[in-house]
């Protein structure tokens, strides 16, 4: 009997709920569009459209290998991090969405550094902090650092995929060996090693123990081994005033900051990630390979004073309208402006009543006493309230 697109997807997003996969959604719609050979656009415009025999074929051999527990990344050979698609495959860990937070903390650090900063992704994978770093600071050259041949290899595809080659260089290192000479003179370095105790590694979920690198996994006994060799012996690649990043598991952010210390590292902070586990809180079991915090180094640096901007105080008068020039402002409201209270003049640009300004900025409303919305008349969250 045909089918449509549709009940291909229903009937896999119901599967992969009762199986009990997290995303069920996103993967049921992942594994369709590799069967089907289309973009994601295109499934979302063909849903009602009939499938042949040859694509519900390859989905529902594509679904029995998910629902044994292979990770539907491997099965499709391509993942999405931070808005790149990137080549995967069993020799690399599957970018995760917590990874995300180390590449934002090495773009905020980078971003307004001269050109020519200098990047390290040490422990790479598939590349993808760096690329994701590369891809956003086009001031930077990122080298990718990885030990595992096999996943040097899909550096190498990713980067070409990116169309980084130009600012990105793969090199072949051990993380736990002192770093050669060209891998000096960094102003930030990005690493997310190993961090599972040998003991828990079997434990994990089997889509992660069965699937994924045991060589990306195992951090050593305690799971620190990576910590303890990145902080002793790679130290010496960073400038003055460089910056190191770690990510560590989700009780590890205190042991992992008296091992910085013990090297001398200063300013050493921790950042929630986007599950917002902090202090070592637990997650569920089968997200143990998750990482909790992002451990971040910063030797002592003077930090840029804020400059405040005189004159704009969006809402009022002193800001430039964009009815500036012809009597009327775009921030005035009928009836609840000071300025031209009896005047006769009215701000009838469309957007003055939506309480937004036409630079993209909010606008600070002008209120009665009472706090109420001056156009409908309820009470206004965002009001000003003068002083009484």
């Amino acid at each position: 009997m045909p089918v449509t697109y549709n009940d291909l997807y229903l009937d896999a997003r119901k599967a992969l709920k009762e199986a009990g996969v997290y995303q069920a959604q996103l993967e049921a719609r992942e594994l369709l569009c590799a069967a089907s050979g289309k973009a994601r656009e295109e499934f979302l415009r063909d849903l009602p459209l009939y499938a042949s025999d040859g694509v519900e074929k390859r989905f529902r051999d594509l679904l029995a290998r998910r629902m044994k527990g292979e990770p539907v990344a491997y099965l499709i050979g391509e993942w999405e991090f931070y808005g790149l698609t990137l080549d995967i495959c069993r020799d690399v860990l599957i970018p995760r969405p917590d990874t995300e937070t180390v590449v934002e903390r090495g773009i905020l650090f980078v971003r307004d550094l001269p050109e020519g900063t200098r990047v390290l992704d040490l422990c790479a994978g598939s590349g993808c902090i760096g690329l994701a770093v590369a891809d956003s600071c086009p001031n930077t050259q990122v080298y990718l650092a990885e030990w595992s041949e096999e996943a040097l290899r899909v550096c190498r595809q990713n980067i070409r995929r990116c169309e980084l080659s130009q600012q990105v260089t793969p090199v072949q290192v051990d993380a736990l060996e002192p770093p050669p000479r060209l891998l000096r003179d960094f102003d930030l370095i990005l690493c997310n090693p190993p961090y599972i105790p040998t003991l828990e590694v079997g434990r994990l979920d089997a889509s992660v123990r069965d699937y994924e690198p045991r060589m990306a996994l195992d951090g050593g006994e305690d799971g620190l081994k990576f910590y303890r060799a990145v902080a002793k012996k790679w130290k010496r690649a960073l400038k003055p005033g460089g910056k190191l990043i770690f990510e560590v598991g989700c009780d590890q952010a205190q042991t992992v900051k008296t091992i910085m210390e013990e090297q001398g590292f200063q300013d050493i902070q921790t950042t929630m990630d986007p599950g917002g586990h902090r202090g070592g809180g637990q997650p569920a079991a089968r997200h143990r390979h998750r990482p909790g915090y992002v451990s971040v180094h910063r030797p002592a640096r003077l930090s840029r004073p804020k400059v405040r901007q005189p004159h704009r105080r969006w809402g009022l008068h002193q800001g430039a309208g964009p009815l500036q020039g012809r009597g009327l402002r775009a921030d005035c409201r009928p009836g609840h402006c000071s300025r031209h209270e009896g005047s006769g003049q009215r701000a009838e640009h469309p957007l003055s009543a939506r309480g937004v300004h036409r630079r993209g900025h909010r606008r600070q409303r002008h209120a009665d006493p009472g706090g109420r919305h001056p156009v409908r008349g309820y009470p206004d969250p965002h009001a000003v309230r003068p002083q009484l």
